[in-house]
C-alpha cells in the first residue's frame, strides 16, 4: 500500500505555502488543505496552482481530523502554536508529523524560537547553518557535531527526529521554469523597463511572542523617501511580507510616501511570489527578513538598513545566533551615514565586492542537491514508519 502524504498551512500564508508546493509536486495525491482562510484566498491559491488539488476545513471542523487520520505523513510550515494545542492532540499518534522550515533561520535566532522547528518527528531544513544553530542551542560544542543528511537525533523527551537538509528547493523550482524578463515585467504597472530597479522587502514589526516590536525598517525606509535621500533614476519594486496585511497604518504611510514622490513604483501585500520581482531587480534593499536568503541565489547587491543602529560593526561568520549575521553580504544604511545613502547605494551596484561573502553564506546556508522525490522518501526512514508498517 502507498504512502499517503498531505499538507497543511494555517490562515493566508501564501509565502510559507511557496515552500510546500515542491513536495507537493513530488507526491501522488498531489493535494494539500488550508485551514481557517477565507474563500477569497481559496481562489488566489487555486488560479496560482491549477494543478494542486486544495482541500479547505475551519479548524473545529470534524471532517478535517477524518482528513489528517486517513494520512501517514502530515507536513506543514506555519503550524503555530494553535495546530499543536488544539488539532494534533486529537491525531492518532501513528501519523508522522514533519516541519519544513521556510527560508534559512535568519531573524528569530532566540533558543525558544529554533527549538520549536523540532516538535515533530520530521524537520527539514536548509542546510548546515540552521543545523549549527539547533548545535548552538544546545551547547553542543564542535567535535560533537554531526551533519549526516537524513540526521536522526534523540529529544531530550525521548522523542526519534529525523533531519534533512533540503537545500533551497523553492528557488530550484523557479529555476527550472524561469520566465522571460519580458514577462515578468509585462505584468507589472507603473515601472519603466527601461531603468535598474531597486527592490525593498521589510519584514513585519514583531517577534513570535510579541515582546519586541522593532523588527520593520518601513518607518526608516519612509524617512529616506522623504528627505530625497533614495536615487530617483530608478524603478522601486517594494514587496511587502504578508504579515504587514495586519499592520495597515505604516503601510499607508508607505503608500503616501511612494505616491509623493516623482519615481516609478510598484507595491505587492498580497501575493506570495517575490522570486520574479528579485529576477529583474539590480539591488536589494532589505532589513532581516529572511526571504533575503533567497536572494543570494541570484547574485547581486543588497543594502541592508540598519534602522534600530543594533547591528555589530565586527559581525563575523560565527556570529550564526545574531539575528544580523546577514548583514555581512552587503552595504548597510543606518543614522550614521543617513545623509549619504543615495552614494552607498549607487555604490553597491557599480562596486559589488561582497560576491564571494555572498557565495560563502549561500553553500553555508543551503545544502542543495537533492529532489523533492527523493526527501520524501527519506522521510520514510524514520523508525516511528519502519516499525508501523512492520
Amino acid at each position: 500500500m502507498s504512502t499517503k502524504f498531505t499538507f497543511f498551512i494555517i490562515g493566508p500564508s501564501h509565502h510559507h505555502f511557496y515552500y510546500l508546493v515542491p513536495f507537493i509536486n513530488a507526491s501522488s495525491e498531489k493535494e494539500y488543505c488550508v485551514i481557517g482562510a477565507t474563500s477569497a484566498y481559496h481562489d488566489i491559491l487555486r488560479n496560482n496552482f491549477p494543478n494542486l488539488r486544495l482541500l479547505a476545513f475551519q479548524p473545529n471542523d470534524p471532517k478535517l481530523l477524518e482528513y489528517f487520520n486517513s494520512c501517514d505523513v502530515i507536513l506543514h510550515s506555519n503550524a503555530y502554536t494553535f495546530f499543536e494545542n488544539n488539532i494534533r492532540p486529537k491525531l492518532s499518534s501513528s501519523i508522522m508529523f514533519g516541519f519544513i522550515n521556510h527560508g534559512a533561520s535568519g531573524k528569530f535566532t532566540d533558543s525558544g524560537y529554533i527549538m520549536s522547528n523540532y516538535l515533530w518527528d520530521i524537520t527539514v531544513l536548509s542546510g548546515k547553518k540552521d543545523l549549527d544553530l539547533l548545535y548552538e542551542t544546545e551547547n553542543i560544542p564542535q567535535s560533537k557535531r554531526l551533519y549526516n543528511n537524513p540526521l536522526i537525533m534523540k529529544a531530550k523527551d525521548g522523542r526519534t527526529i529525523l533531519i534533512i537538509q533540503a537545500g533551497n528547493l523553492r528557488v530550484q523550482s523557479y529555476f527550472s521554469a524561469r520566465p522571460s524578463r519580458q514577462e515578468i515585467f509585462s505584468g507589472i504597472k507603473r515601472i519603466d523597463p527601461r531603468k535598474k530597479t531597486i527592490l525593498y522587502m521589510p519584514t513585519f514589526s514583531y517577534n513570535p511572542g510579541h515582546t519586541k516590536k522593532n523588527y520593520c525598517s518601513i518607518p526608516f525606509f519612509v524617512r529616506l523617501l522623504k528627505e530625497n535621500k533614495l536615487p530617483k533614476n530608478f524603478n522601486y519594486i517594494v514587496k511587502l511580507h504578508p504579515n504587514l496585511i495586519n499592520e495597515k497604518e505604516i503601510v499607508q504611510v508607505l503608500g503616501l510616501a511612494l505616491e509623493e514622490q516623482s519615481i516609478c513604483f510598484h507595491i505587492d501585500i498580497i501575493g506570495g511570489d517575490y522570486l520574479k520581482y528579485m529576477d529583474i531587480s539590480d539591488l536589494l534593499i532589505s532589513d532581516r527578513t529572511s526571504a533575503f536568503y533567497d536572494f543570494l541565489y541570484f547574485d547581486k547587491p543588497v543594502i541592508f538598513l540598519d534602522h534600530n543602529n543594533e547591528c555589530p560593526e565586527n559581525l563575523t561568520f560565527k556570529d550564526i545566533t545574531n539575528s544580523y549575521w546577514g548583514y555581512q553580504c552587503g552595504y548597510i544604511i543606518s543614522e550614521k551615514n543617513f545623509d549619504t545613502s543615495d552614494k552607498v547605494i549607487e555604490k553597491a551596484i557599480v562596486d559589488d565586492c561582497f560576491i564571494e561573502t555572498r557565495g560563502h553564506v549561500r553553500n553555508y546556508c543551503f545544502e542543495d542537491g537533492l529532489s523533492p522525490e527523493t526527501i520524501l522518501q527519506m522521510m520514510l526512514t524514520h523508525p516511528k514508519y519502519i516499525s508501523k508498517k512492520q
